[in-house]
């Protein structure tokens, strides 16, 4: 008689609507459809996501939002660990699980990690002890790009064997700008856009992000093409956070500051991209940004930085452009190119709805990554 495949536990580190808890969320959903093993999921802290995991599979909340005491969060944790157990496979979601890895080690369970984080992150997001458990714990290590895994080889010695590099699964592969064209006749309306391209950043308005590199890339720009009509916008704008004033202080004192949209963030994304002519990303440091698998869906283009992630690993030779690391006027004149070549930005955005099919085509992606845990 064939034994049952060892009980897994999804780990999430956040239980809100961001990339690596989205994509455990998705995780879940594959493993119940296609009855690959027995599952629960540990969620770390609280969030949206949590009702969304329990319609999915068992789920347990570490630390539960509210005013539960030390001595009910200690109770809770103790119940937690007693539960896990019965699990002998641990599916971390990100490499900041080292301190809940470290209490699991007395079950002697196998563990695999699914790292989204390249150095900074893994600096700002965990601390010296968090590294070490992380490292020295987990027997098994799923990368989202290339740039990730050569990261965990020459800077925390991970050895090349322990690492699997996967492509992110994407649940759509081609979208069309049509259907949202009423949207996008009506931005451009709104925010006076006439026969100029629009060059669009999805993301956070961050340092990591390279919000801070926006007005010089702009102003770069108009300096060297001063008759231009275009218009960048950034998604992501925090307007309500302690820093906008200061994230927004360049812009309001720069020239190019009605050359500039800034927009919060909001679940019309996908319409906004469907405005974009040119994906941008200003990025000092991405792993592999789901930004840019959106914007290939549109057939859109990506311009990035060399050195920065593993955009560049998608964008190669035919999906847009690298530019060497922080080289805004290399990055002004390859926005240029594709804004004047309609030719070329057509082609490119048509090779970036191929490869996306080709690398990131949701059920093959996602059967890799569940194979993962069946090597145990």
């Amino acid at each position: 008689m064939r034994a049952s495949p060892p009980p897994i536990l999804l780990v999430s580190h956040k239980a809100n609507r961001s990339g690596a808890p989205l994509l455990l969320l998705d995780i879940a959903k594959a493993l119940k459809e296609r009855q690959v093993a027995k599952f629960a999921i540990l969620c770390m802290e609280d969030g949206e996501l949590v009702s969304e995991f329990e319609q999915i599979g068992q789920t347990f909340l570490w630390k539960k939002n509210g005013s539960t005491s030390r001595a009910g969060q200690i109770a809770r944790s103790l119940f937690i660990l007693y539960q896990l157990r019965k699990f002998r496979i641990f599916f971390l979601n990100t490499i900041v699980h080292g301190h809940l890895q470290n209490k699991l080690k007395r079950f002697s369970r196998k563990s695999v990690c699914y790292v989204h984080e390249l150095e900074a992150a893994i600096q700002m997001l965990t601390n010296e002890k968090g590294r070490e458990h992380a490292f020295a714990l987990t027997d098994s290590f799923v990368a989202v790009s290339e740039a990730v895994k050569e990261n965990l080889v020459h800077k925390h010695a991970v050895r090349p064997e322990k690492i699997k590099v996967l492509a992110s699964p994407v649940a759509v592969t081609h979208r069309s700008a049509t259907d949202h064209s009423d949207f996008v006749k009506a931005f451009r309306l709104q925010h006076r856009i006439g026969k100029g391209k629009i060059f669009g950043v999805l993301g956070n308005a961050e340092w990591r992000k390279g919000f801070d590199l926006l007005v010089p890339l702009v102003t770069a720009y108009f300096h060297l093409y001063p008759e231009s009509e275009d218009v960048f916008v950034w998604k992501g704008f925090h307007f309500s956070s302690y820093s906008s004033f200061s994230d927004s202080y360049d812009l309001q004192k720069s020239a190019v500051k009605d050359r500039i949209v800034l927009l919060p963030h909001g679940p019309d994304s996908m319409e906004h991209l469907a405005c974009f002519d040119v994906h941008l990303l200003l990025s000092r440091e991405d792993p592999y940004p789901l930004a840019t698998l959106e914007a290939a869906s549109f057939g859109i283009p990506t311009i990035c930085f060399e050195g920065s992630g593993g955009t560049t690993e998608f964008v190669e030779e035919d999906c847009g452009f690298s530019v060497p690391y922080g080289n805004l006027i290399s990055m002004a004149e390859k926005l240029k190119l594709l804004a004047t070549d309609d030719k070329l930005r057509s082609a490119q955005g048509a090779r970036c709805r191929e490869k996306l099919l080709l690398r990131h085509e949701k059920s093959r992606a996602m059967e890799a990554i569940i194979n993962t845990m069946k090597i145990f």
